[in-house]
């Protein structure tokens, strides 16, 4: 699983050293690709590419047009890429994705289990605000999860 948080440099072209922790789960997952989309919140995802097809099927499998659907289908499907790290572990974010999440020169990747994220570092750090404040009224059910 993606776990952890790291600082990284995007250089001028766009490309981005992937950690060396986060190639070793992508590994494990036995994909060497990565699938790249957008966020809601204005940061990108990254799933290992076996995880991408599976959530793709499952909203294939759903055989509907509902309005939730399509939206998803326009946002996050329109908007993903297919990058391989080189052998150097980087991958290359191209430009519409770096300016929909306003990436330029250091990015914050942080895991969230079976994909990572990538952040600017303000936007990060505006997010961890605003996840403490859930965390703090979700006291009952953290408690569920053992935490």
């Amino acid at each position: 699983m993606f776990r952890g948080v790291a600082q990284i440099g995007i250089d001028e072209k766009g490309r981005m050293a992937i950690p060396a922790r986060f190639r070793d789960v992508l590994a494990s997952f036995g994909d060497d690709t990565l699938v790249v989309t957008v966020n809601p919140s204005r940061c990108l995802m990254a799933f290992p590419l076996s995880q991408w097809t599976a959530i793709e099927n499952r909203v294939a499998d759903l055989g509907m047009s509902s309005k939730a659907v399509e939206a998803f289908e326009r946002f996050y499907v329109a908007n993903a890429v297919d990058v391989t790290p080189d052998k150097q572990g980087r991958i290359l974010i191209p430009p519409p994705l770096r300016k929909f999440a306003s990436l330029d020169g250091e990015a914050i990747v942080s895991g969230r289990l079976k994909k990572f994220e990538i952040w600017t570092p303000a936007q990060w750090e505006a997010q961890q605000e605003q996840n403490m404040a859930v965390l703090a009224e979700a006291g009952p059910e953290l408690a569920a999860l053992g935490l």
